[in-house]
């Protein structure tokens, strides 16, 4: 059998499968409900939220929520970023650290739903910005370990904290630990009244800091040059529990 004959009987035995019709599924009928559901109409005040991602690397571009602000003829959406949302991004994203600007930051707190993630992170961030002070929230207690390896300067797990204030509501203590060696105390300026909180020769040989100040109402973290405590202001002091009763032997202030 020659070549084109060989050909022709191969072309043969395929045409009745080239050429059969294809089947497809059909659909399963359903009736229509009864009665039929009433959709509620739209109302001004309502609003959504949702989270716009890029579809080819997951990265969150922006949190959106939408309005709806008045009904006619047409219907009226405002849409708005979402209010005290600066920056959105990932933060293993190092164009999301510059637009922050997180080198400048007083200090960096991950809040990560995962340990796992916030592992990471904090690496990363340790990475892009070495000095900034970075607290990192763990949500097993027993990765805590892992996360200060990973460079971050406090971490506080949630199991830790919620302890904490149940203890500090069931008997009233005042000094809460971050961590086995470092706690915060809320005390009254005492005699630190007049002073800067951060310009004291005597507060710094103390070895305690004064990480911010409750007045009228309000928490300052930030202390300009002629920043001065008042009598009634309220200070959060942290330290070692040494060098936090060297700071209460030398200011006598009360708790608040």
């Amino acid at each position: 059998m020659n070549l084109s004959r060989r050909t022709f009987i191969a072309a043969a035995a395929l045409a009745p499968v080239a050429c059969g019709s294809l089947s497809y599924e059909h659909g399963i009928p359903v009736a229509q409900p009864q009665p039929l559901p009433v959709v509620r109409p739209p109302q001004v005040g309502q609003e959504w939220t949702y989270i716009k991602k890029d579809i080819f690397n997951g990265k969150t571009l922006d949190v959106i929520t939408e309005r709806i602000s008045s009904i006619g003829s047409n219907i009226v959406i405002d849409r708005m970023t979402a209010p005290g949302v600066d920056v959105v991004g990932s933060v293993l994203d190092r164009a999301t650290l510059d637009k922050a600007r997180v080198r400048e930051a007083s200090a960096v707190v991950l809040a990560l739903s995962a340990d796992s993630e916030s592992l990471f992170a904090t690496a990363y961030v340790r990475d892009y910005a070495p000095e900034v002070p970075l607290i990192v929230r763990v949500q097993r207690t027993r990765n805590t370990p892992r996360i200060y390896r990973s460079g971050a300067d406090f971490a506080i797990s949630v199991g830790q904290v919620a302890g904490q204030i149940l203890a500090a509501q069931l008997i009233g203590e005042q000094a809460i630990p971050v961590e086995n060696r470092i706690k915060f105390i809320r005390v009254n300026a005492g005699e630190l009244a007049g002073s800067h909180p951060w310009h004291s020769d005597a507060l710094d040989n103390t070895g305690a800091k004064i990480i911010a100040v409750e007045r009228s109402h309000e928490v300052v973290v930030e202390f300009i040059n002629d920043f001065v405590l008042q009598t009634d202001d309220v200070l959060l002091v942290c330290g070692s529990i040494n060098s936090l009763e060297r700071y209460q032997r030398a200011f006598s202030p009360t708790s608040a």
